[in-house]
């Protein structure tokens, strides 16, 4: 009998102690979470299904997001220097004017994703799905993004078929074995970058800064 109570307080509190894993700061993790304007900096949700979730200008700075189900989700102007998408499903999620600023997309897919005005510098999107995005300059807010900050950004071997990078500082950044097919680099400052490799048929670069850029035409 005193066996069957230690087993079942055991077990509460296993329960007890999983739940709370999900809750942070009156977070609670799940598809459709209500998390706006909070702090959650470096939490962890690998592997999560947070789809349809809201994160709009919360604090996720070294979050850990990788291989989580974030499709839908806005993170729309929401601090996400150095967090971890890696592997992440991440189709028509909202990440408009988000810091961005070193986090990691490897393998992720952003068929969809909207990541007009976001800071990406030194952002990894090697080997991401990025068909079709755009990242071109314009208004947010009331506030002016002359240009799309995507220095020293990697974007070796992903598919960025379509993509608009009209007017955005590319200075350095990487996009070695990428596809650019029909991509539009109009006006964009590609100082230093590296496009060796890259499928460029159809790519308008009309206007665009190449001094010391490799591949380009």
């Amino acid at each position: 009998m005193l066996k069957t109570i230690f087993l079942s307080l055991f077990l509460l509190c296993t329960a007890v102690f999983a739940q709370d894993k999900t809750v942070i700061n009156d977070c609670r993790f799940r598809s459709g979470a209500l998390c706006a304007e909070m702090n959650l900096n470096g939490i962890d949700v690998h592997g999560m299904d947070l789809s349809n979730s809201q994160f709009t200008r919360s604090r996720l700075n070294g979050a850990n997001f990788s291989d989580t189900n974030l499709k839908d989700a806005n993170f729309g102007l929401a601090d996400l220097r150095r967090a971890n998408f890696s592997g992440a499903l991440m189709t028509d999620v909202d990440l408009q004017g988000a810091n961005l600023v070193n986090a990691n997309f490897s393998n992720a897919n952003l068929e969809g994703a909207n990541l007009e005005h976001a800071l990406l510098g030194g952002a990894n999107f090697s080997g991401a799905v990025l068909g079709g995005i755009n990242l071109s300059a314009g208004e947010l807010a009331g506030v002016a993004f002359a240009k799309a900050n995507l220095r020293r950004a990697n974007f070796s071997n992903s598919n960025l078929k379509g993509a608009v990078f009209a007017g955005a500082d590319l200075t350095g950044a990487v996009f070695t074995g990428a596809n650019l097919s029909n991509a539009d680099f109009a006006n964009a400052n590609l100082t230093g970058a590296n496009l060796k490799g890259a499928n460029l048929d159809h790519a308008i670069f009309r206007g665009a800064i190449t001094e010391g850029c490799v591949g380009c035409p």
